[in-house]
């Protein structure tokens, strides 16, 4: 799983972050999801964390304090395609023919070829997402 910083400054942007409703098992930037403790009515919820050398507790509150990192199953998922060929095809076409492919982990892969067919964003490495 890719946890480096770039990755968490693509993976941090409203298209990805404001759809995530938190899971235990997902990867943030903390680390892996525990445990959540969900507050009413504010519809705030407590998370607790594993980041490898402990647990600690954050809160969240569409997508503030956690910045989730979704793994490429999560990236492949948030694709509503008819079939997987169609996918595999318009991913084919991504690959060969996007110049401006990020250097780095197939997450960070999949996370751009979301970004692209999804919300015509390319990533700009320092400038962030891009038109």
């Amino acid at each position: 799983m890719d946890k480096s910083e770039k990755y968490i400054r693509m993976a941090d942007c409203p298209e990805i972050q404001e759809g995530w409703e938190p899971q235990v098992g997902d990867w943030t930037n903390r680390g892996i999801i525990a445990g959540i403790h969900t507050y009413r009515p504010k519809n705030k919820h407590q998370i607790m964390v594993n980041n490898g050398q402990g647990w600690t507790f954050s809160y969240w509150n569409k997508g503030n304090y956690c910045i989730w990192l979704p793994t490429q199953s999560q990236s492949q998922g948030m694709m509503k395609d008819d079939n997987i060929w169609s996918l595999v095809c318009k991913f084919d076409e991504f690959v060969n023919l996007d110049l401006a492919l990020p250097d780095g982990s197939w997450e960070q892969l999949w996370l751009a070829f979301v970004m692209r067919t999804l919300h015509q964003l390319t990533w700009g490495d320092e400038k962030g997402w891009v038109k």
